[in-house]
């Protein structure tokens, strides 16, 4: 894990690797409202940095885990897609500094009702239909990016 400072120095000079993880249970699919920065206040899939000499696979499990409390043995998922995501902010709030994420996106189809806890970037979650999230102004432009590439 990086300090403020280091963590800030990249920031400002290359793109964050992420996994963001669109997770369909019943025919829905959750999202978490987000307070913190970059895009706070809106329903956001689970998600999050691959941390140095990270296998991406288990850094899959560690953010099931932090973010929803989450335990998954055997991970099956597939691959939406390979995506940019730049902000105009940043989680410390230093103006003028935009963040750039190079995330990898893919679902994960729960045959089962699945009980989250959420950790405390998040201040609450919602299953959604996929006709709900496209309609919702509080969801972000990304995560409806990742509906729109899946077949329904």
């Amino acid at each position: 894990m990086l300090n403020k400072t280091k963590f800030i120095s990249l920031i400002k000079s290359a793109p964050l690797c992420a996994i963001d993880i669109l997770i369909k249970s019943n025919n829905k699919y959750l999202l978490c409202l987000r307070d913190n920065k970059p895009a706070k206040n809106y329903y956001f899939v689970p998600g999050g940095r691959i941390f140095k000499n990270e296998k991406y696979k288990n850094a899959i499990k560690r953010i099931l885990k932090n973010e929803l409390n989450l335990n998954i043995k055997d991970l099956k998922f597939k691959i939406i897609g390979i995506y940019d995501h730049i902000y105009k902010d940043n989680f410390y709030n230093i103006k003028d500094l935009t963040t750039h994420y190079f995330v990898l996106a893919l679902m994960i189809n729960f045959n089962k009702e699945v009980e989250i806890k959420l950790d405390k970037q998040h201040l609450n979650f919602r299953f959604m239909t996929r006709s709900q999230i496209l309609n919702n102004k509080k969801v972000h432009k990304y995560s409806k990016l990742y509906l729109k590439e899946i077949a329904s």
